[in-house]
């Protein structure tokens, strides 16, 4: 029990060690700032934009330990030069979306891209397939479809439809017949 004990007593120490370890190795020591402010009752100078039509200048880092010049706001109430207001009373352009369900096209280099996209007629449903299963020798092959299918008539009745689709003058016994050949083949 003692062996226990001290085991697990020294488990904790080596844990403490491994952390204090990563904490003074790991993570970067960080030097104290040094709050150099301008003298009593001067503003530092302000970050200001560059005439109409000039190229601003590059702003370059202060030197170390002096605080960067503070950039300056325009006064309550008023719009910065940059963003343009419509006149009093006229409601600003809205920016428009692209219609629900549909994905603006991506940037290109040649104007190919027609958009919004040009309606494409919607594909044309076939006509449901109805089987009826007239000879007792139909019914009977597509009993078997059906206990194939595990007891799903609807999707006896859509392969049975697939194959009237590939040969639409073959007879029901036939179509379900091929339905029944072709289930066996996939899924040997």
């Amino acid at each position: 029990m003692d062996s226990f004990i001290g085991g697990v007593f020294l488990g904790i120490i080596i844990g403490v060690w491994l952390s204090a370890a990563f904490l003074f190795l790991v993570l970067p020591r960080q030097k104290p700032r040094t709050n150099s402010a301008p003298p009593e009752g001067q503003i530092p100078p302000a970050v200001s934009a560059p005439p109409a039509g000039q190229i601003p200048r590059t702003v370059s880092a202060p030197p170390k330990g002096q605080i960067p010049p503070a950039v300056s706001a325009p006064p309550k109430g008023q719009i910065p030069p940059a963003v343009s207001a419509p006149p009093k009373g006229q409601i600003a352009p809205a920016v428009s979306a692209p219609p629900k369900g549909q994905i603006p096209p991506a940037v290109a280099d040649d104007e190919t891209i027609d958009w919004p996209p040009r309606n494409k007629p919607k594909p044309v449903k076939e006509p449901p397939c109805h089987l009826s299963l007239d000879s007792v020798e139909a019914q009977e092959l597509f009993h078997q479809l059906v206990v194939m299918a595990h007891g799903d008539h609807a999707q006896a009745e859509r392969l049975v439809c697939y194959e009237k689709r590939r040969n639409p003058n073959a007879s029901e016994s036939m179509l379900i017949g091929n339905a029944i050949y072709r289930w066996q083949r996939d899924n040997r």
